[in-house]
């Protein structure tokens, strides 16, 4: 026996010492491991190794496997925590993988697998106001995942519901075997029945102010003149620098025409909007004695006939009699205002308001003639984008006018269509002004005369050098101008112009003085009474053609030079740029948008009257 083992021990030592000879001579290393073979005649396992892992939850089974090459016939048992199911819960199990095989001794291998709670995701809770009456709560949204238990305390107390007036923090713990826990904050204010109804009808009657998109000087009371400052240029010389610029052009007197008229129609419904005291306390007498059944109130109040609807966070009031019908919707939670009124059968306007944003539509009978307006405003910071359609006529036959508008931290641009004679084709009218001051600076117009295209800059002569004074005498001039222009108190010869000698564009001129149609807002004062009023005149303007801004103030002096003009004039370089800075892109935007709305989805917009008018 003793030498039986002898043999075995040579037997080993010479297989092992024949394995590293066969490696230092750079035998394969991809040779599978041969097994070693115990007393039992049986081999072990080797090559086999079972890693820890860990997962997140996720509500599926999870388990570990073995890696390495199995022989074949090979059978693998893995228990979790001593159970042969696959673990789906968070926690740690201890994983027993066991390999058993006829020809190989038995081994067992340990890891641990670790499933690692979630996180909640799509839970929330939202903070609300409620009247006092029935115990008020709040509850969290979402889907709360199985087995998920919800801690609700109420400014540290942990109750379900509360039914005192005041404010409460209230705080949602959710729990979950499955989670990491979870503490969600909002508040719950609890409001006394009058306060409910004051902050209803409050909320409901606050009106937009369609002149808030635009700069604060551009208000009526800011642009307004004590006095006309209209001027006769024909009389004798003007000087240059009593001209005032702080006027409307016509491209910007298409919106404040449309402005002007959108405040007078929301003013005519003042008899609903004054009345919001006197609702609030017909509302909060029926809330005193009906404090659960708030939803729906029809009564009176002030000459009205009213109607309130509660849905949620949206109120509705619907106010009216014989001469206006007023209907005002709140979205609280958008934080949207609603609101139509019709003034007898002759004047509807609708409007959608946020703080940010004012959709407006008005309809009216002016003269005989079916007027549709309008207005689009959206702010973005100290930045505004606005549109204006107007259509006059019917939908078979009207005339459109566009505008498009938008506001930077220095100058308001409008690109319109508005045109200054029937003769010409106007592709886009831009107007710059001043957001300081109010005052105009300078355009551009596109347009086409006789198929022929032309792209003109506009100028206040306060921004030109060497042209001091002006007298107008309405005789035409030359081709194109209907006005006979003199300068620098030099009444012996009018002004001329250089023309341009090319195909199609005989007639045409790289430079001249033109009367331009403006108006001037002029305050008044009736019995007290202040209003506001818009008067027209004409004022001379300066333009050059754009393609020869550049050697205007030669071309200028070679035709004048003669004419108390000492030296070429120039033009303020900053009102260059104000002009041509975005007008090409405006123009773009202009085209884009004045096709998307039409005469139909206007009138679609404001809609009709709600029946509940022509109940009452």
């Amino acid at each position: 026996m003793k030498k039986r083992t002898i043999l075995s021990v040579i037997l080993a030592l010479t297989v092992s010492l024949a394995a590293l000879a066969l490696a230092a001579c750079g035998g394969s290393s991809a040779t599978a491991p041969t097994p070693e073979t115990s007393t039992s005649g049986k081999s072990d396992f080797i090559g086999i190794t079972f890693s820890d892992s860990s997962v997140t939850y996720d509500g599926e089974e999870h388990g570990l496997t073995v890696s390495g090459t199995l022989p074949a016939g090979t059978n693998v048992a893995y228990t979790y925590n001593d159970s042969a199911v696959a673990p789906i819960n968070a926690g740690e199990y201890s994983v027993k993988a066991t390999l058993t095989n006829s020809n190989y001794n038995s081994k067992t291998l340990t890891a641990t697998l670790t499933i690692n709670k979630a996180e909640f995701t799509g839970i929330e809770l939202h903070s609300k106001e409620m009247y006092k009456g029935a115990p008020r709560s709040l509850t969290v949204e979402g889907n709360l995942p199985t087995g998920t238990n919800v801690k609700y305390t109420y400014n540290d107390r942990e109750v379900n519901s509360v039914t005192d007036e005041g404010t409460y923090t209230v705080k949602a713990t959710l729990t979950n075997h499955n989670y990491n826990s979870k503490t969600l904050t909002a508040t719950l204010t609890i409001k006394t029945v009058p306060q409910i109804a004051s902050e209803i009808i409050g909320e409901l009657i606050k009106r937009p102010d369609p002149w808030s998109f635009l700069p604060e000087v551009f208000g009526e009371e800011s642009m307004a003149f004590e006095s006309s400052p209209a001027m006769d240029f024909a009389a004798d010389f003007v000087s240059i620098s009593q001209i005032q610029t702080k006027f409307i052009g016509k491209q910007m007197h298409v919106l404040y025409e449309g402005l002007g008229y959108a405040s007078k129609a929301i003013n005519a419904a003042e008899i609903v909007f004054n009345a919001g005291t006197t609702i609030a306390e017909v509302y909060q007498t029926y809330l005193d004695s009906n404090p659960d059944n708030r939803a729906e109130f029809s009564g009176s109040a002030a000459g009205l006939s009213l109607k309130i609807t509660l849905v949620g966070n949206t109120y509705t009031l619907l106010a009216g009699n014989s001469t206006v019908s007023v209907e005002l919707e709140y979205n609280g939670d958008e934080g949207e205002r609603v609101g139509r009124i019709q003034i007898t059968d002759g004047i509807a306007l609708k409007y959608v308001a946020t703080q940010d944003t004012l959709s407006l539509g008005i309809k009216a009978t002016i003269g005989g003639v079916g007027n549709l307006k309008q207005i689009v405003f959206a702010r973005n910071g100290n930045a505004v984008a606005g549109h204006f359609y107007e259509f006059t006529g019917t939908e078979g036959t009207n005339l459109k006018t566009s505008a498009t508008i938008a506001v930077d931290e220095q100058h308001t641009t409008i690109v319109s269509d508005k045109r200054e004679s029937d003769d010409l084709k106007i592709n886009g009218s831009e107007e710059v002004y001043d957001n300081a001051t109010g005052k105009f600076l300078a355009g551009e117009v596109a347009e086409n005369v006789s198929n022929d295209d032309y792209d003109t800059l506009w100028f206040n002569l306060g921004d030109v050098t060497g042209i001091t004074s002006i007298k107008v005498i309405h005789e035409k001039n030359g081709l194109f101008n209907p006005d006979t222009i003199y300068i620098n108190d030099y009444a012996g010869h009018a002004i001329e112009t250089k023309h341009v000698v090319a195909l199609k564009r005989t007639g045409s001129r790289y430079f001249d003085i033109e009367m331009k149609e403006v108006w001037y807002v002029v305050k008044s004062t009736d019995g007290g009474k202040v209003s506001y009023d818009t008067v027209k005149t004409t004022i001379p303007m300066l333009f050059v053609q754009k393609e020869y801004y550049g050697t205007f103030g030669g071309d200028f002096y070679d035709k004048n030079k003669d004419k108390n003009v000492t030296a070429p004039p120039s033009i303020n370089a900053a009102r260059y740029t104000a002009a041509t800075a975005r007008f090409t892109a405006l123009v773009a935007l202009y085209e884009k948008l004045k096709a998307e709305v039409g005469f139909a989805d206007i009138v679609a917009f404001i809609g009709e009257k709600n029946p509940f008018f022509s109940a009452s």
